[in-house]
């Protein structure tokens, strides 16, 4: 009877060095891909924040009384009050006064997280600013009771180490006949 020897079956140490730089390469791009999906990712929840305090002022700007609106263009110095939420740690959300006035930037911090990490409390700030301008459309040759109203604003978003500041605005016409 023969007998048959039995063989090693084992990874030279070419292979297994081959093996680990397939798996090398595949893990950097793996990683790469997540570190991009996560910038974008972010970027857009700082967008989303920023269209969503401004579109917030729009619609507080409907709901407000038109003359109120007219005496606010007539004086500038005259606030147009409106309603933000600040975030309290201990007591939830407050709510409180917001003054914005026509023609004039108004600096913001929006909270866009709060973390309580251990024993302190960290918060990520987006700074924006924010402008209502108007424009009545009651003279010309087709006059109508209403008023052309423009929110500039702007924001910081991170873009790797550094942040970028974007522009935008949405426009509306506030009438006098009431919407809501």
């Amino acid at each position: 009877m023969t007998v048959i020897p039995k063989t090693r079956q084992a990874f030279s140490l070419v292979e297994v060095i081959v093996a680990m730089s397939i798996f090398a390469f595949i893990a950097l791009g793996l990683a790469s891909a997540i570190m991009q999906s996560r910038r974008m990712s972010e970027g857009s929840i700082y967008q989303t924040t920023a269209y969503g305090v401004v579109y917030g002022y729009s619609e507080q700007i409907m709901a407000m009384d038109f003359m109120d609106f007219i005496l606010s263009m007539e004086d500038p110095t005259l606030p147009i009050v409106m309603r933000a939420i600040s975030p309290s740690s201990k007591a939830g959300s407050v709510d409180i006064e917001d003054f914005l006035f026509l023609n004039q930037w108004s600096d913001k911090e929006i909270v866009l997280d709060v973390r309580d990490e251990g024993a302190g409390e960290r918060s990520v700030i987006m700074p924006m600013r924010i402008r209502i301008t108007a424009n009545r459309l009651d003279t010309g040759v087709d006059p109508r009771e209403a008023i052309e109203i423009t929110l500039e604003y702007s924001f910081e978003k991170p873009v790797g180490n550094q942040s970028v500041t974007v522009n935008d605005s949405i426009h509306f016409v506030k009438s006098a006949v009431p919407i809501y």
